[in-house]
């Protein structure tokens, strides 16, 4: 695969990615670790009175009855979310991605219930 007209900050990326994507082993431990973390965070969302609804390896979408003050709560604690105007019982968490990131989440939410 050939990749023409990107500049110099691009390219290392494309080159990065195009390897990754490349290595058949580290695409499998990479689907394997993101399928855990996606039931890892459904749980956690659970724990903290939270719907899961979906969404992918990257984010997860969530309902709550009331997402405003679920949203203030999370914020408080220094966990930042997406809100939706148009769905407004709903949150979306990225993926924390690494363990010190898990790590913060799970002390920052540790005893909180946003239902």
């Amino acid at each position: 695969m050939t990749l023409r007209n990107f500049d110099n900050s691009t390219g290392p990326a494309i080159d990065i990615g195009m390897r990754a994507l490349a290595d058949a082993d580290w695409l499998a431990e990479t689907s394997v670790r993101l399928q855990s973390d996606v039931k890892q965070l459904d749980q956690l969302l659970r724990t903290l009175g939270l719907e899961p609804l979906g969404g992918s390896a990257l984010f997860r979408l969530a309902k709550s009855v009331d997402a405003s003050s679920a949203f203030n709560a999370l914020a408080e604690n220094g966990i930042l979310v997406r809100a939706f105007r148009d769905k407004p019982n709903w949150l979306r968490f990225g993926m924390p991605g690494t363990e010190a990131g898990w790590s913060l989440l799970e002390n920052r939410t540790r005893g909180l219930k946003l239902s």
